[in-house]
């Protein structure tokens, strides 16, 4: 069903927004989970997220140019957002304006969702099938 758990409530990811407002005049939103209640619960092999020391990278570069390699790199955008998240039990909670514009954006699917706590602060809580 779409009900949830007091403990599947009480589990889930606050959502955190950050905007900037860029020279031009343009603003840039970044949106990202509070991981950290996870921590208690996975595992620190399955959370990390590997990156290469800066010395590997400027060594390997200095092998490369000294043999004359061709080197190239590549950046997908938005790979990361577009990864199936296989834990179908992760929950993201969005409160206040974050909730009521996923609601604006889509009011068929969120409207029914949409509730307030005892503050009266608007709350939405989605269940994430992509990773965040």
């Amino acid at each position: 069903g779409n009900k949830l758990s007091r403990q599947q409530r009480k589990d889930a990811l606050a959502s955190l927004m950050f905007l900037k407002e860029k020279r031009n005049g343009e603003v840039k939103g970044r949106a990202c989970v509070d991981g950290r209640p996870q921590r208690e619960t996975i595992r620190k092999e399955e959370a990390a997220s590997p990156t290469a020391a800066t010395e590997s990278v400027t060594l390997s570069s200095v092998i490369d140019a000294h043999e004359r390699r061709d080197v190239a790199t590549l950046d997908i955008p938005g790979a990361f957002l577009h990864s199936d998240n296989d834990d179908k039990n992760v929950i993201m909670i969005l409160k206040g304006l974050l909730g009521e514009l996923m609601v604006k954006v889509a009011p068929q699917i969120y409207r029914k969702y949409l509730l307030a706590n005892e503050k009266g602060e608007k709350i939405l809580y989605v269940r994430m099938t992509k990773a965040l």
